[in-house]
Formats: C-alpha cells, sequence, structure tokens
C-alpha cells in the first residue's frame, strides 16, 4: 500500500463533509446517495429530510433511493 505525503492528499469524505456543512440548516431538507453501488444507499439524512417524511434517521440510512 503506497504512503501519501502528510498534507498531499484530502481526506476521501471532504466533499460529502463540505455539503453536509454547509446545507444542513433548517431551511432545507435533503439526503445524500452513494452513486457507485446498486440501488444507490443513502449515507446521509439530514434532520429536515427526517422531518418531512416522518422517519427517523436510523429508519432512513442505507435505504436504497430506487
Amino acid at each position: 500500500m503506497p504512503v501519501a505525503k502528510r498534507g498531499l492528499v484530502a481526506p476521501q469524505n471532504t466533499f460529502l463533509e463540505n455539503v453536509i456543512r454547509r446545507c444542513n440548516n433548517a431551511d432545507t431538507s435533503f439526503i445524500l446517495a452513494n452513486a457507485q453501488v446498486v440501488d444507490y444507499p443513502i449515507v446521509y439524512c439530514n434532520d429536515g429530510f427526517s422531518k418531512l417524511v416522518g422517519y427517523s434517521r436510523a429508519e432512513i440510512m442505507q435505504k436504497p433511493c430506487s
């Protein structure tokens, strides 16, 4: 396994963390799904989406979007 030099490679989830941080407020409802896996499993949902659909995060996570 190659060793990366410190500071040159961003963590793999940086994009997702940025999306969550910027969009996670009371005025939005959204989910993030993994499009690289069959059935597009949900990898994140915010509180607004949870309230909108009436399910808890635990009930929504890893469910297919398709």
